[in-house]
């Protein structure tokens, strides 16, 4: 059976070629295309697959969270995130405005199948798993550990998993973090397209927010926090998943590269200085986060504040996230995404 597929986008930029390109290999292969906008973005003109929501319409909008999102912050991709969810979306992937899609980032997903389990306590650096290169680390990898070799892929087990979320690697200008790009040069190429890896209940990786899908499952855990900065707050997020889903022995899978990153212009000093306060609570963060619990039956809305407040705790995120989260459940609850959880 076919899953009903939605690609969802923030952008300011209009309808340059990459959104364009998007648009029309969405369109062919049947999916529904959301992009949330903000107070900076300009016009888009809507199609029977493309759905454009300007910041009029969130605020607006039946959604609680319409009312306290703030405007020029990542975070307005959660209106797209709720409008791909009340279409109907079965599985939603997530992208950016500056990611041009292969033909194989539109395959169908798997949800349940065997793969190679990387199990294991602590880090794992999942990009040496896609290319021979032994230096380069994710975006908010714990920098003490870039050194550390993961197990080798030959000797990972097979098991049968069970992955909701599943993160790709991305070609071209990949999602490294500003260390790596004062240090390195890009592009970058990935050369382990076919492969996949899930990582054990104790082993973490942080991923990110540009080439990532979500089954239906695990859409509340979609959640894109708006207080911390904009370089933390999809990372703080895949924190969170990878410890709300060991709860409920279910997996992140990182799989080879279907995109190819032509990256908007950013500013390295200003990149650096918004991930360094990341990088200097990430181990105590994972610590404290591998500590929590949820006791039986627990909610998925309890989860996410009870893993949210540990970012609290180290001033990553202020206590308006805690109202957000609450919006954000009541309006998975109106749309029935929430139901039981």
């Amino acid at each position: 059976m076919t899953l009903k597929h939605a690609i969802v986008i923030t952008s300011i930029n209009g309808r340059h070629p990459v959104l364009r390109d998007i648009e029309r290999l969405a369109a062919t292969n049947n999916w529904d295309m959301i992009v949330a906008g903000d107070t900076t973005s300009k016009g888009f003109c809507e199609t029977r697959y493309f759905r454009y929501l300007s910041v009029a319409e969130q605020v607006g909008s039946s959604f609680h969270l319409g009312r306290l999102a703030p405007v020029r912050n990542y975070c307005r991709k959660n209106f797209a995130y709720l409008e791909a969810i009340k279409r109907g979306a079965e599985v939603i992937v997530e992208t950016d405005d500056d990611n041009l899609p292969t033909k194989n980032f539109f395959r169908s997903r798997v949800l349940t199948c065997d793969r190679h389990i990387a199990d294991v306590k602590g880090w794992v650096n999942v990009f040496r798993y896609f290319t021979d290169n032994k230096m380069i680390w994710p975006r908010g990898y714990d920098l003490s550990k870039i050194k550390v070799p993961p197990p080798s892929f030959v000797d990972l087990e097979l098991k049968l998993t069970t992955c909701p979320v599943q993160c790709g690697m991305i070609n071209g200008d990949p999602d490294v973090d500003a260390v790596y790009r004062l240090l390195f040069s890009v592009p970058f190429e990935f050369s382990y397209e076919d492969r996949e890896v899930c990582l054990g209940k104790d082993a973490v990786c942080t991923f990110n927010s540009q080439n990532t899908a979500f089954f239906k499952s695990a859409f509340p855990l979609m959640y894109l926090p708006a207080t911390p900065y904009f370089r933390e707050t999809d990372i703080v997020r895949s924190l969170v998943i990878q410890r709300i889903l060991s709860s409920t022995n279910e997996r992140v899978l990182f799989h080879g590269a279907n995109i190819t990153q032509l990256r908007n212009s950013h500013d390295l000093m200003d990149d650096l200085r918004q991930e360094t306060r990341l990088y200097a609570h990430i181990g105590r963060l994972c610590s404290k986060l591998k500590n929590v619990r949820f006791g039986k039956g627990a909610s998925i809305r309890v989860k996410l504040h009870k893993c949210y407040e540990v970012f609290h705790e180290c001033g990553i995120i202020n206590p308006i996230e805690h109202d957000m989260i609450e919006a954000w459940c009541d309006d998975l609850s109106e749309i029935g995404s929430l139901d039981g959880l």
